[in-house]
């Protein structure tokens, strides 16, 4: 099967594989960002968007069968110019944006199109590449600021965690008629050494095993400096083909000793800057890879090249199958190696420099077309999206299972126990409402009313016998019956009653502010209120003052003698004018009602005697016993009822309020279990996702890159055994003819002619490796050497 529909074919099945991974990973995303705070599962949110971008990167790779072609370089190297001069497009627009650290992708379209991609996935179309140059500017500020406060904190800056608005990629699509065959993207780099480097590492990983090769841009200016092959080893072991491109300015002039400017010697002779290069600086690894093939060296005049390819001039990669690729670039090669030779001390013209750096442009692009149509590339194509996958695939076990997340799923559990803990505190709550609050009140009420009872007894009893001695004390003066109410009798009843008052007030007071606001509940009553956190200690707390609003509120009630039944004693004049008992005691106390008119003592003796102290006696013990005791009785029935009021609705009102608050917290953590529940789901459906694409991964291996690899390997031993079987045949004819020379006397001319041919054909193979391997210097040829 040819290896370009084999590809086709591993793509369709390759993208298979990987977007229902890609569906179940964003179920996963959209389920971490319902939650109320992602940070709960560490940086699980963040991961995943950085690895869903890259499968998106990995798919759009299968699904067009693209070719990432990465162009590193230091600042000002001439990678956007190189990029004009391989796309047949201006495109230097896309590099001139400011050194933001992100990549810049441009691909072949009918249109310009841009837009941005950032770290939290979102995206942003522009129809104007000055608004795009606007918006990267204002992030550009943006992101200084966050970094410039990560500095002062001394903390590492992750812009996916620290500020996902940051910038991650700009797409732009051109019309690139060089690229339209191909299918290869371009893919500008930040500059080296720019000062925002903090994502460079995470940039080259979204690509290490998803391009194809990388360009490292540099110019002759920058070829000696080791700094800039720092990062250049590194490149060395992300990609497997690398091409070094070589900026020279052919029209470069330096000061001459006459004084006047003559050509530099990187317009006359670049090839001496390139051996040089190789002989002084290039280290081990960098020649290793020279010598393996993974590193290719070209000179090329890139502003000249990039202007001949705007003008209409084309270089197409991928335009030509690899047979006829080789054959267009061995006489260019042949061309240069042919060139007529000059004086050393004559330097080229600029169009002669021109053209061979045009030519080493050329060879640029012959290779790297010749790359991308080889079975080699093919495979490694496979195999690297292969790697990848299975790295995604590894990324994602590795951040479902770190202890985050299994805290997370943890506190999962932990949600439904408190969401049940809380309804069955609900239920409580129930339960407490429909106690009968009234019989624990009135159970209070007939404790307090016995209290009550007993100090009002004491009291009334010694009232009594106060008012009986000052009754008697009384009937000894000529004070009239309103002195003996008015001084006497009502101001030691007010004492007593406000003794009364005071006691009643007091125990209401003292009871219900005890434990529980003084009601004796049983252990389950009090065990639901402690386990629902609720106290009823304070339910007395701000209630009423005694009501003392009605003006006798706080008095007792004045003392009635019954003046007009007071029994009175007549004389004997009384009897001789026929004086009834009313006239009689008109005549002695008046018509006031208490009487205050004097009455003498004598005249309470004659008048009243014993049974007008007893009716006054009478009188006192009735009002004490009935009247008071009832206004005391009353009084606590009014106290314990204020109280039972503020006492009901303080305690209903506790209940409520904790009901809603336990509503409230079971509604949120049920909904928060909820949504856990949905990022655990997500997260099993992604493992299980995973782990059938890893088997699928396996198996596409296997078939796709390691068969593939055998059968190559295979032919290479084919190619090597026919090659020895050759070597064989041919070292039998020539002992052949070398015994046939000798026995007839002729074999050592014949010998040293065929020993001198060998050795002519061995040079020249030399020679041809060498002019493979290194730039022709100016003893060979007056043009700079062909692509090494």
């Amino acid at each position: 099967m040819p290896m370009r529909v084999e590809l086709t074919e591993f793509c369709q099945e390759f993208t298979t594989v990987l977007k229902p991974l890609s569906g179940t990973l964003d179920q996963s995303i959209i389920a971490l960002h319902d939650l109320e705070d992602s940070s709960s599962v560490g940086t699980l949110l963040s991961d995943f968007v950085d690895i869903r971008h890259r499968l998106r990167i990995l798919t759009d790779k299968a699904e067009q069968q693209h070719a990432y072609l990465l162009i590193f370089g230091p600042l000002k190297s001439g990678k956007s110019t190189l990029m004009n001069a391989i796309s047949g497009s201006y495109v230097s627009e896309v590099s001139s944006l400011p050194a933001y650290p992100c990549l810049v992708y441009v691909q072949e379209g009918e249109s310009r199109k841009c837009s941005i991609t950032r770290f939290d996935g979102s995206t942003e179309n522009f129809e104007r590449e000055a608004d795009l140059h606007q918006r990267i500017a204002d992030a550009h500020a943006d992101l200084a600021e966050e970094l410039r406060r990560a500095d002062q904190e001394q903390r590492t800056f992750n812009p996916a965690v620290d500020f996902p608005q940051a910038i991650r990629r700009v797409d732009f699509t051109v019309p690139a008629p060089n690229l339209r065959q191909s299918g290869t993207i371009l893919v500008d780099t930040p500059g080296l050494y720019t000062k925002m480097r903090y994502n460079y590492e995470q940039l080259t990983r979204d690509f290490r095993h998803n391009a194809a090769c990388a360009v490292f841009v540099v110019k002759t200016d920058n070829l000696f400096y080791d700094q800039v092959f720092d990062e250049f080893k590194d490149l060395l072991g992300f990609f497997s083909r690398i091409f070094l491109v070589v900026n020279i300015d052919a029209s470069k002039k330096d000061l001459g000793a006459d004084g006047n400017l003559a050509p530099a010697l990187e317009s006359r002779d670049p090839g001496r800057i390139i051996e040089a290069f190789e002989n002084l600086t290039v280290s081990a690894q960098m020649r290793e890879a020279i010598d393996d093939g993974r590193l290719r060296i070209y000179l090329v005049d890139v502003l000249g090249t990039a202007r001949r390819s705007l003008s209409g001039e084309t270089f197409r990669i991928g335009a030509t199958p690899p047979e006829e690729s080789a054959a267009q670039a061995e006489p260019e090669a042949t061309e240069l190696a042919a060139a007529p030779e000059q004086p050393q001390d004559t330097p080229p013209t600029g169009n002669q420099v021109g053209d061979s750096a045009n030519i080493g442009f050329k060879a640029f692009i012959g290779d790297l077309t010749e790359y991308l149509n080889s079975s080699g590339y093919i495979i490694e194509f496979m195999a690297d999206s292969l790697r990848q996958s299975q790295m995604l695939i590894d990324e994602i076990h590795e951040s479902v299972g770190t202890s985050n997340v299994k805290r997370f799923r943890e506190v999962t559990d932990d949600l439904k126990r408190h969401a049940d803990a809380a309804a069955e505190l609900i239920k409580r709550v129930d339960g407490l409402e429909n106690q009968d609050w009234e019989a624990h009140l009135n159970a209070v009420k007939s404790e307090l009313d016995a209290e009550r009872k007993s100090f009002s007894d004491n009291a009334v009893e010694s009232l009594r016998k106060s008012l009986e001695t000052r009754v008697h004390e009384w009937f000894e003066t000529d004070d009239s019956l309103q002195a003996l109410v008015a001084s006497r009798l009502q101001p030691a009843i007010s004492e007593t009653f406000q003794q009364l008052r005071s006691r009643v007030e007091t125990l209401v007071r003292e009871r219900f502010r005890q434990r529980n606001g003084g009601l004796k509940l049983d252990a389950m009553t009090v065990g639901h209120l402690h386990k629902l956190g609720i106290t009823l200690d304070d339910c007395a707390g701000g209630a009423p003052e005694p009501a003392t609003t009605a003006s006798n509120a706080a008095k007792p009630k004045q003392i009635d003698l019954l003046q007009d039944q007071l029994p009175v004693k007549k004389l004997l004049l009384d009897w001789l004018t026929f004086r009834s008992p009313q006239k009689v005691r008109r005549r002695l106390l008046g018509d006031e009602n208490p009487s205050n008119q004097p009455l003498p003592a004598v005249a309470k003796e004659k008048r009243l005697g014993e049974a007008g102290k007893t009716h006054i006696l009478d009188q006192v013990g009735r009002h004490v016993n009935e009247d008071l005791r009832s206004q005391d009785s009353n009084h606590l029935e009014a106290e314990t009822d204020s109280f039972r009021s503020h006492f009901l609705q303080a305690v209903r009102a506790k209940l409520s309020k904790r009901r809603a608050e336990l509503q409230a917290e079971e509604l949120e953590l049920r909904r928060r279990h909820e949504n856990h529940c949905k990022v655990n789901r997500s997260l099993d459906l992604l493992i299980a996702a995973t782990s059938g694409a890893s088997d699928q991964t396996t198996r596409l291996h296997g078939r796709f890159v390691e068969d593939k690899q055998a059968e190559i390997e295979e032919e290479v031993s084919e190619d090597l055994l026919a090659e020895a079987d050759a070597d064989a045949d041919a070292e039998t004819e020539v002992e052949t003819i070398a015994k046939s020379d000798v026995a007839t006397g002729a074999s050592a001319n014949a010998r040293t002619g065929a020993d001198e041919a060998a050795s002519e054909t061995k040079d020249g193979d030399d020679e041809d490796e060498d002019y493979a391997l290194k730039p022709q210097t100016p003893e060979h040829a007056t043009s700079p050497a062909p692509p090494i």
